[in-house]
């Protein structure tokens, strides 16, 4: 499901940028 891919990656790219914004 290329739905379910989009959402997983923009889930992983939110996650990165927190982990940024706290580091």
């Amino acid at each position: 499901n290329e739905e379910a891919l989009e959402e997983q990656g923009s889930l992983q790219t939110m996650k990165s940028r927190q982990l940024e914004e706290s580091a």
